[in-house]
């Protein structure tokens, strides 16, 4: 601009206007701009139609496959969150589906609208049957290392086992166990029902079948048969054995005010209590007690042997007369940490196993 001005200040040999030469020349600019900007424009366009056209086409496969706007929405959220660009790719099998469920850790713990969300994806999409909690079995839930709990049925129910999965193929799964001892009664042949639990999913259990057991230096490892289906259980299952351990307590009431369970603040009840439980779970126990106890109250165990910790407990539910003045209770335990869960996991195996060698059947 600043060239062609100065060459109009010089005059030109072909006689023209120097202030002509520069209306002209700003003519050519604004034109040249002008063009650029519509073809920007209609770039611009032109995106967000095929944008608008994208979304409409997935909305429309989407619901041809059932889904509703809710549902579209998260599959659609969903395949972004894992890097897709078509969010019918993460149903193109419940495989794709759960492993991008899984890698975008869109489904937190606890969330009842976000399960029932998915859950209604996964019967619309026919990998859940209609009226039950059913799935169809796949890799990206039986995971290398995922904790699995055993137990016998028919003539050999009752005896029950923990162990991993080492390895998966299309046809079989192979668990190493814990605490075996070499003295597992299961056999080729004998079938077994198999749970397990996914953090920040849901618990599965499964029937299956032992095609080979191999012991070597009192290590068990057993050969399953891969299953067809899993059952989803939202809540999550501890098994129960019959321990009868003496308890003694304190209590702090429900409702007891200025305080939470586990603070500083907390003033429990004067003198300890006492009971007796009659059986354990990971999740809980239940015990009788002389000493009236209400609903919601919490109580502070100490020394609780199954646990090998002092541990805190709150009453949900009051089952009525034991007997001779006292009362039966069941009670689920309260910031319980994962390693004296497991501690106490380990114990409940290991008395129902023993019961069994006790009283075989």
């Amino acid at each position: 601009m600043p060239a062609v001005c100065a060459a109009a200040q010089e005059g030109f040999p072909w006689g023209l206007d120097p202030e002509a030469a520069r209306r002209s020349a700003l003519y050519v600019l604004a034109a040249v701009g002008t063009v650029a900007c519509v073809l920007t424009l209609k770039n611009i366009v032109r995106w967000a139609r095929r944008g608008g056209a994208r979304r409409v086409r997935w909305d429309t496969r989407l619901g041809a496959r059932g889904l509703d706007g809710a549902e579209r929405d998260f599959v659609e959220q969903l395949a972004r969150r894992v890097g897709s660009q078509q969010p019918e790719r993460v149903l193109a099998s419940v495989n794709e589906f759960e492993e991008a469920l899984e890698q975008s850790r869109m489904l937190p713990a606890g969330d009842p609208r976000a399960e029932r969300l998915v859950d209604s994806i996964r019967r619309k999409l026919g990998w859940v049957q209609a009226g039950d909690t059913r799935i169809t079995a796949n890799d990206a839930l039986l995971e290398p290392n995922v904790a699995m709990e055993l137990f016998g049925t028919g003539a050999l129910a009752g005896y029950c086992a923990r162990g991993s999965l080492l390895h998966r193929d299309p046809s079989h799964l192979v668990l190493i166990l814990e605490e075996s001892g070499g003295d597992v009664p299961w056999k080729k042949g004998d079938s077994l029902q198999v749970y397990f639990w996914r953090e920040n999913d849901a618990g599965y259990i499964f029937q299956s079948e032992i095609f080979e057991v191999r012991e070597h230096g009192g290590i068990c490892h057993l050969l399953l048969t891969y299953p067809e289906r899993l059952e989803r259980k939202q809540k999550r299952m501890f098994m129960r054995a019959r321990i009868e351990e003496r308890i003694r307590f304190q209590l702090l009431p429900r409702g007891e005010t200025g305080s939470r369970p586990g603070s500083t603040a907390v003033k429990w009840g004067g003198a300890s209590l006492e009971g007796m439980t009659e059986d354990v779970s990971a999740g809980g126990f239940r015990f009788v007690s002389p000493h009236q106890l209400q609903l919601g109250d919490f109580i502070q165990l100490s020394q609780f042997q199954a646990a090998g910790a002092d541990i805190l407990a709150q009453v949900v539910n009051v089952l009525g007369s034991a007997g001779d003045g006292a009362t039966r209770y069941g009670a689920q335990y309260s910031g319980l940490t994962a390693k004296i869960r497991e501690t106490i996991t380990r114990r409940v195996f290991a008395a129902q196993r023993e019961s069994l060698n006790r009283n075989p059947a």
